[in-house]
């Protein structure tokens, strides 16, 4: 009798029409792994979109932390006791201070309007210049104008958070401050003729327990050094502000703080993300193997299998990540394309044919 010759074309249609029973099993496999993997990606996603909103990807150094150029762009977090190296000044005043900033408290005794139903005017020591214009009667209740010495906040030139330097704006953003008695030792002459020494203060008062309208009394604060923790860009050995975020771009707070506390609206990235995504590849496999168990051959080669396990979770992991990270999302639909045509040629490989014939005769 005359064998009928079998067409090599027909090999991948016998392979789609195989299976049988394990289809539904594999289905759901299948399935399983897609939602695994969805749940995983755009959890990430989230997580690294709420990043992307404060400067990107992050480095958490916490009190360990040394300068390094594989951290160069990274935010970091980083904790500890500052270390001034060099103190903040106040020049006019010559009051110098262990302190990250040195704050100058400026006051001038002045009237000052209260309304207890009708106008009332009281003078006191009023740390901004009030505007008597506004009052209701100005009438000899009239003030000097501007502060003749204005407030200011000093900002110590360099400061050093484990091994980095912060930059002034970060350091000018420490919270707290504490009263301080400065060392009057340093006093310019002239100052000296025009001030008196009361306690931790300057009164420009001859005397200083009955000041007159229009008398100055100064004050300094320091901002303490105590542990904090910083979440600023790290570029070679400095802390600087975030370049991308609109406002900010970075966060300091006292004492020893988690990501989760400086950045409360970012949300946890899933735990063991890997560990998921090699779990949802190992689901796809085992599906792959049940829809592939009448050809012994193709369940036995690696580059068919693996391949075809790829081939939905890297387009759906494409898709996942498309508005996010346009790059990666190209590369992961372009490694889906090219799985499925590496699992199409095995099917076509002479020996899979054989296979796949052999399972239909």
């Amino acid at each position: 009798m005359k064998r009928r010759r079998r067409d090599p074309r027909i090999s991948l249609q016998a392979f789609l029409r195989g299976a049988g029973p394990p289809r539904l099993a594999a289905l759901l496999l299948v399935l399983a792994a897609l939602i695994l993997l969805a749940a995983t990606e755009r959890g990430v996603g989230a997580h690294v979109a709420a990043l992307d909103r404060h400067g990107g990807a992050v480095r958490d150094l916490g009190d360990a932390a040394a300068p390094s150029s594989r951290l160069y762009g990274y935010m970091v977090r980083v904790t500890g006791t500052p270390e001034v190296v060099e103190l903040p000044l106040d020049a006019d005043f010559g009051v110098q201070a262990d302190t990250p900033v040195l704050i100058r408290h400026v006051a001038m005794f002045q009237w000052h309007e209260v309304n207890v139903g009708y106008p009332l005017y009281e003078q006191d020591w009023i740390n901004h210049a009030v505007d008597s214009a506004t009052f209701a009667d100005p009438r000899g209740h009239a003030n000097p104008g501007p502060l003749p010495i204005p407030p200011h906040r000093f900002i110590a030139p360099r400061v050093r958070l484990d091994g980095f330097v912060l930059d002034p704006v970060i350091v000018d953003a420490i919270p707290g401050s504490v009263p301080l008695t400065p060392d009057f030792g340093r006093l310019p002459p002239n100052l000296a003729a025009s001030f008196h020494i009361v306690g931790d203060a300057l009164v420009s008062s001859d005397d200083p327990r009955a000041p007159h309208l229009g008398d100055l009394r100064i004050r300094w604060r320091a901002v303490p050094l105590q542990p904090i923790s910083v979440f600023a860009r790290a570029e070679g050995d400095r802390l600087l502000p975030a370049r991308s975020v609109a406002a900010g771009g970075f966060v300091v707070q006292l004492g020893d703080r988690s990501l989760a506390d400086l950045l409360p609206d970012v949300p946890d990235a899933p735990a063991w993300p890997w560990a998921r995504r090699l779990l949802a590849l190992l689901l796809t496999a085992a599906a792959v193997l049940l829809v592939a168990a009448p050809w012994p051959r193709l369940r036995r080669d690696p580059l068919f299998v693996i391949p075809a396990a790829l081939v939905p979770l890297a387009a759906l992991a494409g898709i996942e990540w498309l508005r996010l990270r346009p790059g990666l999302a190209a590369g992961l639909l372009l490694l889906a394309v090219a799985a499925a045509l590496l699992a199409g040629w095995r099917v076509r490989h002479p020996a899979a044919r054989a296979d796949i014939h052999e399972a239909g005769d």
